[in-house]
């Protein structure tokens, strides 16, 4: 009795050797684990800075985007009554019209028929250039 008491002690004995070994494998691969959680969590949060920074650019593009689509529609504007020319500069047609107006005005003062008819200024029947 005391031979098989021995060797169950044995037995027992190499049953919690191994089951130490098993503990400390399971250990180190929960360490690993966590050492590998923590990495993933670092590069999530470099991850989420640069994504902010990236959302902040693009809302600063949108809106520059949409001022610049805003000033294009201001000069992509048709006006039915004024002849229009291939590749015509809208933008200098503009300014020679501005220059009209102080023509008609005067003229107007001073009693005379002054009008425009399609972007072009006639004071007394007579088509009236800006000065150049």
């Amino acid at each position: 009795m005391v031979a098989e008491n021995a060797r169950a002690i044995v037995s027992m004995k190499e049953t919690v050797n191994e089951n130490t070994k098993q503990i400390a494998d399971v250990k180190t691969a929960v360490e690993f684990v966590c050492a590998e959680v923590n990495d993933v969590k670092s590069k999530l949060g470099v991850s989420e800075t640069q994504v902010k920074k990236i959302e902040a650019i693009s809302s600063e593009h949108e809106q520059r985007l949409s001022h610049l689509e805003g000033y294009t529609r201001r000069w992509n504007l048709r006006i039915y009554g004024i002849p229009e020319k291939e590749r015509e500069d809208v933008r200098e047609r503009k300014r020679k019209e501005e220059q009209t107006v102080p023509l008609v005005d005067k003229a107007r003062r001073d009693n005379k028929q002054a009008y425009f008819v399609g972007g072009r200024a006639f004071v007394d029947g007579t088509e009236n250039f800006p000065p150049t």
